[in-house]
């Protein structure tokens, strides 16, 4: 995408919104105090980071795309010194969905930084204070999902339907089917994907219970899983008992089994339940996820089902 050359006073929105690109302009001035672009920027443009040029320094200010849970602190900036009198300038820009590199004429000065975009921070705008400059030569260049393309999504299952299907459960835990969030009693849960997720917090603290699914088989050197919880136990220790059989013909097979019990000697700071995974004979397990989940296999990327066991008091974090 090339958008045409253009003499901002203020701002101005590019036509455009992407969360992996690469951005190229050559800007120039002649007096003004500051001038830049905006990339990761949301619809009311309360969100974004900043790329410019302000007191003589190429700068990068991702303070307006700070997170409460993780936020920069005080490194919420970096910046580089021009030359005296820089009046012009090439930037090449590289947005990632957590990272934004520059580089400033070839590479002369670059910055990289950690962003932590949202799914809505998409945009991109150009902006001056205190007068004018040019934007010539635009030019965003989209990156394409190699990963994907080399190895296209196989997806197994998924937690979207109002049943487990053909999952087995045991106990209370689970209940009937997936959940549409949080349930009752429950803090808040976030980090899933699509509408549901397998969600052992039926009955609430006190519950337990196993989900189990059918034998399938995996062609993949790798499975991943996605799950949440409280203090305990680590994912380490709820995944640890997993391991894939060997030499099953047409692929390694096993079933994967998700556990919730009751803690024997639970912390006076804790009341999480113990989860634990176990697998059972000529099985294959998936992950831990709601909805189509990614299995990553020596670079490449596939879709596998999943399971997504969620604990009280905690939000999923993905395991990559």
């Amino acid at each position: 995408m090339k958008p045409a050359n253009a003499t901002v006073n203020g701002r101005t929105t590019l036509d455009y919104h992407g969360s992996v690109y690469e951005l190229d302009a050559d800007v120039s001035w002649t007096t003004l105090n500051n001038v830049g672009m905006s990339v990761g920027e949301n619809k009311d443009g309360s969100r974004h980071t900043n790329i410019g040029v302000y007191g003589g320094n190429l700068y990068v200010d991702r303070s307006a795309q700070d997170q409460v849970p993780y936020s920069f602190g005080t490194f919420q900036q970096s910046q580089a010194p021009l030359a005296s009198g820089t009046t012009s300038l090439h930037l090449r820009i590289l947005v990632d969905h957590g990272s934004v590199e520059v580089f400033a004429d070839d590479g002369r000065i670059a910055l990289s930084n950690q962003a932590f975009f949202t799914s809505s921070d998409t945009g991109i705008s150009l902006y001056t204070i205190g007068g004018s400059a040019n934007f010539a030569n635009l030019s965003i260049t989209e990156f394409a999902n190699i990963t994907e393309q080399a190895n296209p999504a196989a997806p197994y299952a998924d937690f979207e339907g109002s049943t487990y299907g053909s999952w087995t459960t045991a106990g209370a835990a689970f209940g009937s089917g997936p959940a549409s969030g949080a349930l009752t009693n429950q803090q808040p849960v976030t980090g899933y994907l699509g509408n549901k997720l397998a969600n052992s917090f039926n009955g609430g603290d006190a519950a337990t219970g196993t989900l189990t699914s059918p034998s399938f088989t995996i062609g993949h050197s790798y499975v991943n899983f996605l799950a949440g919880g409280g203090n305990n136990p680590r994912p380490s220790d709820v995944f640890a008992d997993f391991e894939a059989r060997r030499g099953v013909p047409g692929g390694r097979r096993r079933a994967v089994t998700l556990a919730r019990a009751r803690r024997r000697n639970p912390s006076p700071t804790s009341s999480a339940p113990r989860s634990s995974i176990r697998t059972s004979e000529e099985v294959m397990p998936p992950r831990a996820r709601s909805r189509h989940r990614r299995s990553r296999s020596r670079g490449t990327t596939s879709t596998s089902s999943s399971l997504e066991e969620t604990t009280p008091g905690a939000s999923p974090a993905p395991r990559r």
